[in-house]
Order: structure tokens, then sequence, then C-alpha cells
């Protein structure tokens, strides 16, 4: 999938595959700016969904947060993958 946003709550994401409302989910997420480069593997939720025509935007809630994140987010880096996978 492509972040399309992320902060302190949760993110927005668009993929092609569905996902239900309520849905907990392990994400793996890569960031990187210059030569370095951070991941942060975080429990979330989906909180809602939009139909598109070819794809599907999705609202995540994180639920247990690593500290890490606000770390992250301060360096402003970038994203450069997303990987979402069932919690079991």
């Amino acid at each position: 999938g492509e972040v399309m946003s992320i902060g302190y709550g949760g993110f927005l994401t668009r993929s092609n595959y569905f996902l239900s409302n309520g849905k907990g989910l392990k994400v793996n997420l890569l960031f990187s700016k210059d030569q370095t480069q951070a991941s942060l593997s975080t429990n979330a939720e989906v909180v809602w969904t939009c139909r598109e025509a070819n794809s599907y935007r999705y609202g995540f809630k994180f639920e247990d947060l690593d500290i890490k994140l606000s770390d992250i987010l301060k360096g402003s880096l970038d994203i450069n993958e997303i990987t979402i996978k069932s919690k079991n």
C-alpha cells in the first residue's frame, strides 16, 4: 500500500485490497531520509474505509504505539514501504 499521511494517532493509506472496518492488523513501516533508515512495527485498527475507482483508502488508528514513532515524525523521514498483515 501507499501511505498518504501519518500522525501520532494513526495513518491514511491506499491499497488495492479490501479490509473491513474494525479489523486489527500488524503494520510494519520503513522510513528513510538521506543515509538514515528506521522501521516501526505496531498494531493498528481500520477505523474507516473509502472505496475509490480501482482501490480503497483506509484510516488506521495505532493500537500500541512504540515511542520511536515520535522520533520518526519529528525527523520528517520519508515512508519507503508499508507492510500490513493479519495479527494472528
